[in-house]
């Protein structure tokens, strides 16, 4: 908060969904003392800090980080299902070495039936 400045050194830190660690980048107000962004896809929050300025710092929660998704769901035949893809802006961060992604038709007693991995 506080007054507009032009050419005001400011430091970002992006938190990404799917990334573990923010992005930083450091910028400067332009002539009115404002930093535009454009489209924020995948970032769930910006800290931002005034450089040089004590106590100039503010962070902005864009929106709810995505939950895990469950390795398991369970549908009712003839029931449509949405799995979400890795790499898609709503998927959660997958652990190193996992296979991108698979799907695995189990009916009865837990014996595959079809498997689209």
């Amino acid at each position: 908060a506080g007054e507009a400045v032009p050419g005001q050194a400011v430091r970002l830190e992006l938190a990404m969904r799917a990334l573990d660690k923010p992005v930083t980048a450091h910028l400067a107000t332009d002539a009115v003392g404002e930093v535009h962004l454009g489209p924020l896809h995948g970032v769930v929050a910006i800290r931002a800090a005034v450089e040089g300025a004590a106590g100039g710092e503010q962070t902005f929660h864009l929106c709810q980080p995505a939950p895990l998704a469950p390795g398991r769901r369970v549908a009712s035949e003839g029931e449509a299902v949405a799995l979400l893809m890795p790499g898609s802006d709503d998927s959660p961060p997958q652990p190193p070495g996992r296979r991108p992604w698979g799907a695995v038709e189990v009916r009865g007693a837990g014996a595959p039936t079809r498997d689209v991995t």
